[in-house]
């Protein structure tokens, strides 16, 4: 079981750029509060992502709650590393491995 902690700090823009990423296709918009996303795939059709678009809307915190939460089903990657790296995005990020015996 996941434990529910607190996601409001989660970036729509980054969330919005993160799914299109990942190639996540918008399947409707409910009244300009809500995307709903779904995989192209036919086999993952069934994965469902309804993502908030506004931070004032009621139980928002719950429902980046389940749309991390239907990542990580799809993905089977940790929640913290997915929020991690939506919410880190849009940055540049550059990983050096450096291996040697003069270190």
């Amino acid at each position: 079981m996941i434990e529910n902690k607190d996601f409001s700090s989660m970036n729509i823009n980054y969330l919005t750029a993160y799914l299109k990423a990942n190639q996540w296709i918008i399947s409707s918009n409910i009244q300009d509060q809500y995307n709903v996303w779904h995989r192209p795939e036919e086999q993952f059709y069934d994965f469902e992502i309804v993502q908030p678009l506004n931070k004032n809307i009621i139980g928002f915190n719950q429902r980046i709650f389940e749309v991390l939460n239907t990542l990580v089903q799809f993905e089977s990657r940790n929640i913290l590393s997915i929020f991690n790296d939506i919410n880190q995005f849009n940055y540049d990020i550059l990983k050096v491995r450096v291996i040697g015996n003069d270190l």
